[in-house]
């Protein structure tokens, strides 16, 4: 589990893997990879969102630093992005109570030893809850609105992943090294890379078909 690789990190004090894991939990693509899928040819710079964010809070807490990197990420450009197209789409106006910016504000100026406690997440709102709602229903495990992507991808959707980022195309643009792409691809359909490395590839070609 996740969560629990990261918590045992914690508790170990290992800050510089824990930083690591969670980038490349989100991004799946390391440095290295891209300086591989990409080519020489191109000065890359990797100094993204994510050691910005780090950078700039190096004076707080790892789960303040990485908060504050979800609320300015993952939160705005997936979870609320999810959330608004559901509702809109059946002409559904949505609101999140605990978005409020007063409460924003508020719990962010709370120690992260509130929130986070003897192995507990969202500490204090659980303390509240235990009160109104069943234990177990506070503790079992999250049921995401997941879409079974690698099935997709490697099933009917195949023929779109072959031909966005088939060898031909790759070496007319110029962009990908398509030797690494196609490398990727078959280690993809064999189960031993993550799905998240071949839909951003897969994603950014078809934008770049679409609007350039």
């Amino acid at each position: 589990d996740k969560f629990e690789k990261w918590r045992n990190m914690l508790r170990e004090g290992n800050n510089g893997n824990i930083v690591d894991m969670y980038k490349f939990n989100i991004n799946r693509w390391t440095p290295d990879d891209l300086t591989r899928v990409m080519g020489h040819h191109y000065n890359l710079k990797f100094n993204t969102y994510f050691e910005d964010t780090f950078l700039r809070l190096q004076n707080c807490d790892l789960v303040t630093q990485m908060m504050a990197v979800d609320f300015k990420t993952f939160l705005v450009d997936d979870i609320l992005t999810k959330v608004d197209r559901a509702t809109m789409s059946v002409g559904l106006e949505s609101r999140e109570p605990f978005l409020d910016h007063r409460l924003v504000q508020y719990v962010a100026r709370i120690p992260s030893r509130y929130k986070y406690k003897n192995g507990m997440s969202k500490y204090i709102l659980r303390k509240v809850l235990y009160k109104y709602v069943p234990r177990e229903l506070l503790e079992r495990r999250k049921q995401g609105f997941v879409v079974p992507l690698a099935e997709w991808l490697r099933g009917e959707l195949s023929p779109l992943v072959m031909n966005y980022l088939n060898e031909d195309k790759l070496k007319k643009e110029g962009i990908f090294n398509p030797r690494i792409v196609s490398s990727c691809i078959k280690d993809f359909m064999n189960g031993s890379i993550h799905v998240n490395k071949i839909w951003f590839l897969l994603m950014f070609e078809m934008w770049k078909e679409k609007w350039l």
